[in-house]
């Protein structure tokens, strides 16, 4: 929260206790009322589902927790190296990430938005608002949403505007 106060995004991981049965809420500091909790999802948006592992809300007093979510497991480098040079891997050590970069463009395209409008602006530009739930939260964070003329999202924020037939 102190982060927040002095201007900065803060962007974490919801945890990966959702297997666990006796744990109930979204871990610290991505309990905190001023960070952007990121939950996890499978690797299909047609589904849509939960990873098992991602941690489900509230947050230990009862808030809305995860905000958004992204998916949580990625292709790495294996380090057994071999013929298996790759691995896939899982955490919402990695959905953090994606929704973090997501953040970073997003801001860029809102100038003279402050951290907590683009927090709001993050969850509002998911899949699933105004719709959220301690699995999911808002859903999918979407670029449309800020690209989109339709949506003002600042005085200063670019337009843009793709044409179906317009030469490149």
């Amino acid at each position: 929260n102190m982060a927040a106060r002095k201007g900065i995004l803060v962007v974490n991981s919801a945890g990966n206790e959702g297997d666990d049965s006796h744990w109930k809420f979204i871990i610290t500091p991505s309990d905190a009322d001023s960070v952007l909790c990121i939950g996890g999802i499978e690797h299909s948006l047609k589904s849509y589902e939960h990873i098992s592992f991602a941690s489900f809300g509230p947050s230990a007093d009862g808030r809305q927790k995860p905000n958004v979510c992204a998916f949580a497991h990625t292709w790495a480098a294996s380090p057994h190296g071999g013929s298996d040079r790759y691995e896939m891997v899982y955490g919402t050590s990695f959905s953090c990430p994606l929704v973090a970069g997501f953040a970073a463009c997003a801001w860029q395209a809102s100038k003279g938005k402050t951290a907590m409008e683009m927090f709001d602006l993050i969850q509002r530009s998911a899949d699933l608002y105004p719709y959220c739930d301690y699995a999911f939260g808002y859903g999918v964070p979407q670029a449309s949403f800020f690209v989109n003329q339709n949506n003002k999202v600042g005085d200063d924020s670019p337009k843009f505007r793709f044409e179906k037939n317009s030469p490149t």
